[in-house]
């Protein structure tokens, strides 16, 4: 059961028309509508027009946020002071510069990292420390699928870590159903 958020109930109140403050608080409760405004403001919900006055943006006005998420944990895992290497979806990806991409949905990307295993403890703190799932269970945002073994080889793509070319055939290969046709898009 999902609740009725604060973007819902302006939403639905105001539509595309200006509103003030003073409304905010009239209609929410809210006893902070200016911090709650300009969280909203913050995360493209709203804008402001004037000063204490405020319209929703149309859905296709506001900003898509996705690409900005996906940055800030590609950043995080790659800036971790422990030995990694992409695999999986991105490691193709990387192998065929970027003509080939597995997303589970539009709203989801789910990043493939072999780590040591020594060092998997440290990742899952650090990830959780910088609110990143590692749990499957997350159907939206970035989820960090953590491989452990106990040895790592990698070479670099353009400054990235990424297992070996060849790793990555034999993992298209293993996997059909996933990367259909990926092989013949991979560059050297």
């Amino acid at each position: 059961n999902m609740g009725m958020t604060y973007a819902d109930v302006l939403t639905y109140a105001f539509g595309e028309d200006e509103f003030t403050t003073k409304e905010v608080t009239e209609l929410t409760g809210n006893s902070r509508p200016g911090k709650l405004l300009s969280e909203l403001k913050f995360r493209g919900i709203v804008e402001r027009v004037g000063h204490g006055t405020y319209r929703c943006l149309k859905i296709e006005d506001r900003p898509d946020f996705r690409k900005t998420e996906w940055n800030r944990v590609s950043r995080l895992l790659l800036n971790a002071p422990w030995p990694k290497a992409w695999t999986g979806s991105n490691a193709v990806e990387l192998w065929t510069n970027g003509k080939y991409r597995v997303y589970p949905n539009a709203f989801a990307h789910t990043f493939d990292l072999v780590v040591l295993t020594s060092d998997h403890n440290n990742w899952v703190d650090y990830l959780k420390s910088h609110g990143i799932s590692t749990r499957g269970s997350k159907s939206i945002g970035a989820y960090v699928e953590l491989h452990p073994a106990d040895k790592l080889e990698y070479v670099e793509i353009e400054g990235e870590p990424v297992i070996s070319k060849e790793m990555t055939i034999k993992l298209i290969r293993e996997h059909p159903g996933i990367y259909a046709g990926a092989e013949d898009l991979i560059e050297d």
